[in-house]
């Protein structure tokens, strides 16, 4: 059956209708403007070229919004100091810091992540969060592949996007070592990374130096599952070993046991910072030195 010019619009009009009502980023002038210019078309080949080219703008467009939508609720990471690829949510000069120790197909860490971030949001900038890589053997090779993921969505996006590919990870993983629902490349598209170069990283397994040393830092210190965290009181050094999808209750309490204690005594300890940390994990009270060098 010959296409028509009348069928044409019709299914032109059903096409976007369908794909603007999903997508919620396109207005109704939109709409009219593309079915005005299929009025003029009377070659069927045009019509297909048009609706090809219209389904890349829309595709882009819905990509483009996902991102955004992904962004919008890690505004406040920071990107100092870049040179130590430190990936920091909240104000850079808060005066506790907990730093977490987490494997994204953890059930315990996908569970946690809702509770530091609800710290951080609600502290009036004295907490910030800190993540390092642990990722478990017994759920390999997702969990180091979801970190080198990660690590190159850092080099494009810096912190915001790392901790919006992070929080998009948890929310599709099946976890356990199952992977996400989606591909590692759509979660890396949805915040925003250049696909070519996201891939050429993950395939060249850039940053394995930097996660085998965080690994190996961790284990030093006697880390052996996870979520693991450390709350630091970057103002005397002292920190406490919270172990452990510990609820708010217990976060809270640990940091307002540092505060007061940091009343007390504010020298920071002499001791080399991994006997300091490694001491932290052991559970007895000593100061240690700040997150950030570690």
């Amino acid at each position: 059956m010959a296409v028509t010019k009348r069928s044409m619009m019709q299914d032109f009009g059903l096409i976007l209708s369908l794909v603007a009502v999903g997508l919620g980023a396109w207005s109704i002038s939109n709409v009219v403007k593309l079915q005005s210019e299929v009025a003029k078309l009377s070659d069927p080949v045009d019509y297909d070229k048009l609706v090809e080219s219209s389904m890349a703008r829309i595709h882009k467009q819905k990509i483009a919004a996902q991102t955004t939508k992904n962004l919008a609720d890690w505004q406040t990471a920071s990107d100092l100091p870049v040179s130590n690829r430190i990936k920091l949510y909240g104000n850079p000069t808060a005066r506790f810091t907990i730093v977490e120790y987490s494997d994204l197909e953890c059930p315990f860490c996908r569970s946690f992540h809702a509770t530091p971030k609800y710290l951080v949001d609600n502290s009036k900038g004295n907490v910030n969060w800190q993540w390092k890589h642990l990722p478990l053997s017994f759920h390999e090779p997702l969990a180091t592949n979801g970190a080198l993921a990660s690590e190159c969505v850092y080099d494009q996006k810096g912190s915001k996007g790392f901790w919006a590919f992070t929080d998009q990870w948890f929310k599709l993983t099946q976890g356990n070592g199952k992977g996400p629902l989606q591909s590692i490349g759509e979660i890396a598209v949805s915040v925003g990374v250049d696909t070519d170069t996201f891939d050429s990283c993950v395939s060249s397994s850039t940053h394995q130096s930097f996660l085998s040393s965080e690994k190996e830092y961790a284990s030093k210190i006697g880390l052996t599952g996870t979520p693991a965290s450390m709350i630091v009181d970057n103002l005397t050094g002292k920190r406490v070993f919270v172990k452990g999808a510990q609820p708010i209750a217990n976060f809270a309490k640990a940091i307002n046991e540092l505060a007061q204690s940091g009343k007390e005594n504010s020298v920071r300890s002499s001791v080399s910072e991994f006997d300091e940390d490694r001491i932290a994990v052991s559970g007895q009270a000593r100061p240690l030195a700040s997150p950030a060098d570690n």
